[in-house]
């Protein structure tokens, strides 16, 4: 929609929040978030006391290893965003902590 020249005042649709199946606690998955509408949620407040938003790129997986880690693996990246609102992002074969 962008590419087309959309209205500035557009607000795109949200895509559907993945809770994480349980893996991980006080989390919850926001896929496709190398899209820009993503960070829509950021907006609506939508990130809770002690929540941590795990933005995950298209054709990228956060892994669970074996020493209760994760690591990032695809071809993009994978974006932890906590209570401070300040983004960090790892790059696939990075180790994350959650």
């Amino acid at each position: 929609m962008w590419d087309s020249g959309a209205p500035p005042d557009w607000d795109p649709p949200l895509t559907d929040i993945i809770d994480c199946l349980g893996w991980v606690a006080h989390g919850f998955c926001a896929p496709h978030f190398n899209r820009v509408f993503s960070w829509k949620w950021l907006e609506h407040g939508i990130l809770a006391e002690g929540e941590v938003m795990i933005g995950i790129d298209e054709q990228t997986a956060l892994v669970s290893r074996a020493d209760h880690q994760w690591q990032v693996r695809g071809r993009g990246a994978v974006t932890l965003i906590r209570n401070d609102r300040q983004p960090r992002r790892y790059a696939a074969g990075e180790v994350v902590t959650l």
